[in-house]
């Protein structure tokens, strides 16, 4: 036992039951093989090798594209990788996160074309161009809102069973599982879903050729979406980080904005009024009639460089400063609808009867 647990006065390296086992870029091996991919590591020395040296197979079907890219990159060496982690779970699952750095690519951009990205109400979020009406906003609101009101449903039952002695016969922890199970379900759909939202508004400047993207700070955010169905209560934090490494991947530069009354201020004559919302989804300006979505209308000021010293501005003197000219595109006429036919009618003006015979 001595001579399997100590060798040349070093120990072999032990871990918890459920801790994360880091394990560092120069003792793992990536490998591909007949289409398999392969994760080779040792947990200690290389004195050890022959006692603690592991060979996995990872089971990549349920990778995307990407994941499948970054992947190969690793394997290639285009990629520089990073310290796996590596995890146990209940079920006796290992799982291996393996972190990778990818160097930036050429993009010709613009660092003076802005990106503005209000996170709202009506739209869960919305990105709007300095210089241009161009525009970006998920289509999927109503789908959000009825995930989260589904998962909210069904919490309270299940709280509700549990106070009411239902489920208290089979232990508090037996109770209580089906409650982690659903903050785990809400978890793993909140985390994909800020992945595709950072990864569209990357894409949106990078088409664009805007080489900044300015978002609201968190603490400014955190006052000003009190009662948002999509941020209260969710990690907002890890929607901007997301946002921010996907962003530096493609040269896109990230600044944070205080968003103080940019959902009060009008994105074309600058004027800053708690009137202007009329409601959650409409802004209608008081002093030059301007009628905009109004979360659209909040990424337009979010868009203008130094937002936060022309509103401190405007709120000391009173005065809007000139606003930035836009430029606009004539809205395509809508198709007139095709007249109907007029239906086949008998003499009494009933409809035909269908029966034969």
């Amino acid at each position: 036992m001595v001579d399997v647990f100590y060798r040349q006065n070093k120990a072999l390296p032990t871990f918890r039951a459920g801790q994360m086992i880091p394990i560092r870029e120069q003792n793992y091996n990536l490998t591909e093989k007949e289409g398999a991919h392969f994760l080779d590591f040792g947990l200690g020395s290389k004195e050890w090798d022959g006692v603690s040296r592991f060979t996995f197979e990872l089971r990549t079907r349920k990778l995307d594209g990407s994941q499948r890219k970054a992947l190969d990159m690793m394997i290639s060496g285009e990629w520089k990788r990073g310290t796996i982690t590596l995890k146990r779970d209940k079920r006796n699952r290992i799982f291996a996160t393996i972190p990778y750095t990818k160097p930036l690519e050429e993009n010709h951009l613009n660092p003076d074309r802005i990106v503005g990205v209000d996170l709202g109400v009506a739209k869960a979020f919305y990105c709007a161009l300095s210089d241009s009406p161009a525009r970006l906003c998920p289509k999927d609101a109503d789908l959000l809102h009825g995930f989260r009101m589904q998962i909210r449903k069904r919490r309270r039952e299940y709280q509700n069973q549990y106070q009411m002695g239902a489920r208290k016969g089979r232990g508090r922890k037996a109770a209580l599982k089906p409650l982690e199970k659903l903050s785990l379900k809400e978890r793993n759909f909140r985390d994909t879903l800020y992945h595709r939202y950072s990864k569209a508004i990357v894409d949106f400047a990078v088409k664009h050729q805007a080489g900044t993207i300015q978002i609201e700070d968190l603490d400014g955010l955190k006052q000003a979406k009190q009662g948002n169905w999509l941020l209260d209560g969710w990690a907002v934090g890890d929607l901007q980080l997301k946002l921010k490494y996907k962003a530096k991947e493609q040269g896109v530069k990230i600044v944070e904005v205080n968003p103080r009354y940019t959902s009060q201020r009008c994105s074309a004559c600058g004027y800053i009024s708690r009137e202007n919302r009329e409601n959650q989804a409409t802004f209608v300006c008081k002093n030059c009639g301007c009628e905009e979505n109004a979360d659209y209308n909040a990424a337009c000021n979010l868009s203008i460089p130094g937002i936060d010293d022309i509103i401190t501005k405007t709120l000391e003197t009173g005065t809007a400063p000139t606003p930035l000219v836009r430029k606009k595109t004539k809205a395509k006429p809508k198709p007139k609808p095709k007249p109907k036919a007029p239906q086949k009618r008998n003499d009494i003006g009933t409809k035909p009867c269908s029966c034969r015979g």
